[in-house]
């Protein structure tokens, strides 16, 4: 997945007149994501605010949406309430482990001690 910034400069180097052809070349983006950029069908992403990962711009990301559920069905705050937009929860055992695969970067494995 792009960063933010490498749309950006992609869109720069298409406003400058570059052709998608020499763009591919000089980013080493795939040309399709190229033309998806340069046709506006690409989604705009963003940062998730909890674990930082990217999704896509206007919604959850899947991770932290999942472990939220877990914590709201076993009963635990969720959400750092009106004074701050940091989570204040606080994840043990199946839970804890996942939400750091999340963090990480790594896939979600089931069962898995």
């Amino acid at each position: 997945m792009l960063r933010p910034e490498q749309v950006r400069h992609i869109e720069q180097l298409l406003a400058d007149g570059r052709k998608q052809r020499e763009i591919h070349r000089l980013t080493g983006t795939a040309r399709m994501t190229i033309r998806a950029i340069a046709s506006g069908r690409r989604p705009h992403y963003e940062p998730c605010p909890w674990c930082g990962r990217m999704k896509r711009e206007g919604t959850s990301c899947p991770g932290c949406t999942m472990i939220a559920q877990a914590a709201e069905r076993e009963g635990w705050p969720v959400g750092g309430g009106e004074e701050s937009d940091e989570p204040t929860l606080q994840l043990r055992g199946e839970l804890l482990r996942r939400y750091e695969e999340v963090r990480r970067g790594r896939p979600l494995r089931h069962g898995a001690a």
